[in-house]
Formats: C-alpha cells, sequence, structure tokens
C-alpha cells in the first residue's frame, strides 16, 4: 500500500464518518467517535497520515463494521 492509497482511506474514512454523524444528528442518536471505530483509532489515523505505517485489514474490516459500509468504500476516489 503506498502514501496515496493512505491518504484515500484516511480521507473516505473521516468522510463517512460526517456522513454517518449527520445521519445520526436527525435520529437523534449520538455520533460515532472516532476512538468508536476502534480504541486505538486516533493514533492509527496519525500514523497512517504521515505514512508510519499501513492498516491491517482486521482494522479496516472493523472500522467498516462500525460505519456499516463496505470496505471498498474507504478506497474510492476522492
Amino acid at each position: 500500500m503506498e502514501r496515496n492509497t493512505n491518504f484515500r482511506l484516511i480521507a473516505n474514512v473521516e468522510r463517512i464518518l460526517q456522513e454517518r454523524n449527520r445521519e445520526r444528528e436527525k435520529e437523534n442518536l449520538p455520533k460515532i467517535r472516532k476512538k468508536d471505530l476502534d480504541s486505538r483509532a486516533n493514533d492509527t489515523l496519525y500514523r497512517l497520515r504521515h505514512n508510519l505505517n499501513y492498516p491491517n485489514l482486521s482494522t479496516i474490516m472493523k472500522w467498516a463494521n462500525v460505519l456499516d459500509v463496505d470496505i471498498s468504500e474507504f478506497f474510492q476516489p476522492i
């Protein structure tokens, strides 16, 4: 996985998180926080953003499950 893929992943995770939270706000549901994605989401996103590591499949699957999307959504063009 290369830097551009990390950037696309981060941008799409953050976009989807915002979309889900707008939907949840309309239904008076609590927001999904980054720490709800997994306990180390902020650290993981930081490390991806700075190209210090690559996400593993289990992390991506966990995020997709929390956000209720297919993992392919994370790799769509921005």
